[in-house]
């Protein structure tokens, strides 16, 4: 039962919430302001256990990416623990997997404890486990790494399609196959996005093969005014061509398909990789996508 004095502190609560996200971009902010509030308005509710964990699960390497994430963040959980966690911080227990184990003993002062344990087949169907643990309440993380012994990138996509494409630009600014590229070339590179829900500060990194060299559109030289129409057309909010690599970056991104071209030489002859193109999130990098690497072959002019 709530009065109706305690409804309206709610709406208030709730719209004032809505304006202030509308404000402060960053999730890990909102967050934070959404957690102050509650612990300060009602600190059993289930509601604050769950804005905690969330924050906490935000981070990125140990920190919320900006500066005023980072401060809003370490406030509201240096707050919630104040007002929540008052008994004993004490725990003892064994971490174990795969017929491995490792007992740790947390004091009441604040510290962590860090094991590391070797991923192999035979471990894979065998859950980790935290056994005769003795604790009121404790925080766990779980980082697996992995790398394959893989010459060659596969494509991923993680909340984001990402397909690359080249073309040779023929005299008359005709399109064709990439095929028997020489030095002295142009090529067309595509980069097709699918963007499936909006986004913020995204940024997307295309490496060039050791062949190529980008070329700018804006110089307006014999050798680039057959395909300079063909030149930069996403309108980012800023952009890099450098000699390995082309940077693209848009703050505000909605959802749909984009193409993002822009120009490049073959400069060397022989044999040589092109990296995986990737995009990210900045703020969000496990939102990503990786385009397959591409193997590309030149020869030298007759």
């Amino acid at each position: 039962m709530c009065d109706s004095s305690d409804l309206t502190y709610r709406s208030k609560l709730k719209s004032g919430l809505l304006r202030l996200k509308d404000w402060f971009w960053c999730g890990s902010r909102s967050t934070a302001l959404e957690l102050l509030c509650w612990t300060r308005h009602q600190v059993k509710s289930p509601r604050v256990e769950a804005l905690a964990t969330e924050l906490f699960n935000e981070r990125r390497g140990g920190h919320w990416w900006t500066t005023q994430g980072n401060a809003w963040a370490l406030y509201a959980l240096s707050d919630y623990l104040t007002r929540t966690e008052t008994g004993n911080r004490t725990a003892t227990g064994k971490l174990a997997w795969g017929g491995e184990s490792a007992a740790f003993a947390l004091s009441g002062k604040p510290e962590s404890k860090t094991e590391s344990f070797e991923v192999n087949p035979e471990k894979t169907a065998t859950p980790l486990r935290l056994e005769g643990l003795k604790a009121g309440k404790l925080y766990t993380e779980v980082r697996v790494e992995a790398y394959p012994p893989l010459h060659e990138q596969p494509a991923q996509d993680r909340g984001y399609l990402l397909k690359r494409r080249y073309a040779r630009i023929e005299d008359d600014g005709t399109l064709s196959e990439p095929k028997e590229l020489r030095v002295g070339d142009r090529v067309l590179v595509t980069l097709d996005l699918e963007v499936r829900q909006r986004a913020n500060y995204l940024a997307i990194e295309d490496p060039l093969p050791a062949v190529f060299e980008a070329v700018n559109p804006t110089f307006k030289t014999q050798q680039t005014r057959a395909g300079e129409q063909l030149g930069l057309s996403w309108l980012s909010d800023f952009h890099e061509l450098r000699e390995d690599r082309a940077l693209f970056f848009a703050d505000h991104v909605a959802p749909g398909r984009y193409a993002i071209r822009y120009l490049a030489r073959v400069v060397a002859a022989g044999e040589a990789t092109a990296p995986s193109a990737k995009v990210e999130e900045m703020y969000k990098p496990e939102r990503c996508g990786l385009t397959e690497s591409t193997k590309l072959t030149t020869t030298a002019l007759n």
